[in-house]
C-alpha cells in the first residue's frame, strides 16, 4: 500500500519546496544569477577513471583517478579517517592519505578535489592522495533568500539565539533577525519559513525570518511501502528516498524503529509516518523497517 493521508486536509494547493538562493553580484548593478545554498551545484557525473591503461576500472584494486567537487560528508565519519560523496563515489581518507594543498579538515561540502586512490570491494575509493584544489566560499557574505521547510533544530541551541535545519544547511537566529507573521517559539519541525540572510561559510545568519502559516495545516500522512530510489545528492542523516509518487525527506528528529538510516535502501519496505510539507513531499517523523518479505 502506498502512503495515504491520514486527515482530510489536501495539499493540493501546497507549494513544492524552494531552495535558498544566493542573491549576490559580481560587480555593482549586475546581479549573478541566484544559486543554491541548500545543495551544492557539484557535479554528480562518475568522475574515476583508471590510471592504468590496463585497468579494467570495475575490479577491487583499480588504481583510479579523478577530479570533482564533494557533494556530502558521510555522517559519522571525521578527520583523520572521514569519508565523503564526489558524485555517485564514495571517498575515503585515512591517517595514509597524503594531501597537497590542504589537509583533511578543509574537506566541505562543495570543496573541489583531485583524489587519486584504489577501488575497494563495495566501489569505493580508498584515497591514497588528495590535492584539494579549491574551497567553495565564493558565497561568503552573499545576500541569500528563500523559502523551505525546518527538517530539524540543533540540539544546544534554544531562542532566542536557536539554530535549526533547512536540509544539511544550518540557519542561525540571533537577537537582531525580525520576525514577521510569527517568533523564535514558532520555529518547529515541519514549519515553513521564508528566510532572508547572509552566507558565512556553510551556514546562514538569518536577519529576517517569515513564518509561513498559509499552507493547509502540515497534514499527516502514513503508509507502508518499498523504497523504490534514493534522491542523488541526499545523505544520512537528511537522506531524501522516494516511494512511489513520494519523496520522503529525513531530519534529525527523524525517529527510527528496527533500523537506522544508513539501513535504508532501493528495495526496502519502510513504514512511514509524517507531515505533508509540498505536492507529494512529505517530512518524516518515524521510519519503521519492515521485513524483507512480500507481505
Amino acid at each position: 500500500m502506498g502512503i495515504r493521508r491520514t486527515v482530510l486536509a489536501a495539499a493540493a494547493a501546497a507549494l513544492g519546496i524552494l531552495p535558498l538562493a544566493a542573491c549576490g553580484s559580481d560587480h555593482a548593478g549586475a546581479a549573478t544569477a541566484p544559486t543554491s545554498v541548500l545543495a551544492t551545484n557539484a557535479t554528480s557525473a562518475n568522475v574515476f577513471t583508471p590510471q592504468d591503461h590496463g585497468g579494467s576500472g570495475g575490479n577491487p584494486n583499480d588504481r583510479l583517478s579523478g577530479e570533482s567537487h564533494v557533494t556530502s560528508l558521510v555522517a559519522g565519519t571525521a578527520c583523520p579517517t572521514l569519508s565523503f560523496m564526489m558524485g555517485s563515489f564514495k571517498v575515503l581518507a585515512t591517517g595514509s592519505t597524503v594531501f597537497e594543498r590542504g589537509v583533511c579538515t578543509d574537506i566541505a561540502v562543495g570543496s573541489k578535489l583531485r583524489v587519486s586512490g584504489t577501488r575497494q570491494a563495495d566501489g569505493s575509493i580508498l584515497a591514497t592522495s588528495i590535492e584539494v584544489e579549491a574551497r567553495e566560499n565564493e558565497h561568503e557574505n552573499e545576500a541569500v533568500e528563500g523559502e523551505d521547510v525546518i527538517t530539524g533544530l540543533k540540539a544546544g541551541t534554544a531562542c532566542p539565539t536557536l539554530t535549526f535545519l533547512i536540509g544539511t544547511k544550518s540557519i542561525s537566529v540571533t537577537a537582531s533577525t525580525v520576525f514577521e507573521h510569527g517568533t523564535c517559539a514558532d520555529l518547529t519541525v515541519g514549519t515553513r519559513v521564508h528566510v532572508k540572510g547572509t552566507m558565512t561559510g556553510n551556514s546562514v545568519i538569518a536577519t529576517r525570518i517569515e513564518v509561513q502559516h498559509d499552507s493547509p495545516g502540515h497534514p499527516e500522512v502514513e503508509g507502508e511501502a518499498r523504497v523504490s530510489s534514493l534522491v542523488a545528492g541526499t545523505a544520512c542523516p537528511a537522506l531524501k528516498f522516494k516511494i512511489e509518487e513520494w519523496t520522503v525527506t529525513l531530519g534529525p528528529s527523524t525517529v527510527f524503529t528496527g533500523g537506522m538510516c544508513a539501513d535504508i535502501a532501493v528495495g526496502k519496505r519502510l513504514g512511514v509516518k509524517g507531515t505533508v510539507t509540498g505536492e507529494h513531499q512529505v517530512l518524516a517523523t518515524r521510519i519503521i523497517f519492515k521485513g524483507n518479505g512480500d507481505n
